[in-house]
């Protein structure tokens, strides 16, 4: 975003927050976790209306099964998701969207 805060250094400062809260996430679902599907890095300003903020979700697995991905793209792929009243996208490199999908085809099967 535009948004972003600047380190001493120069470099971005963001926070790393969770898609899914994983206190609410099933056991057998944890171990999911460690492919990285559940890791967002946002500003910190896009991190506290996350966390806090009005946030719809309600269409999130048909969004993310409606995107066709290739995993040697290097074109960031855009899931839109209501915040604040606004529709924002989150980006996503193709791979880490790709786990996102299996984790949500492996949470529909189950």
């Amino acid at each position: 975003c535009n948004g972003s805060i600047k380190k001493w250094n120069g470099q971005n400062y963001f926070e790393g927050i969770n898609l899914i809260d994983t206190k609410n996430l099933d056991e057998k679902f944890k171990k999911s976790l460690d492919i990285g599907w559940n890791s967002l890095c946002l500003c910190p300003n896009h991190a506290a209306e996350y966390k806090y903020g009005a946030v719809d979700l309600s269409d999130l697995i048909e969004k993310i099964k409606a995107i066709s991905v290739v995993e040697r793209n290097s074109d960031l792929v855009n899931l839109p998701i209501g915040m604040q009243g606004q529709v924002v996208n989150i980006r996503y490199t193709p791979k880490h969207f790709l786990a996102l999908k299996a984790a949500v085809e492996f949470f529909n099967e189950h």
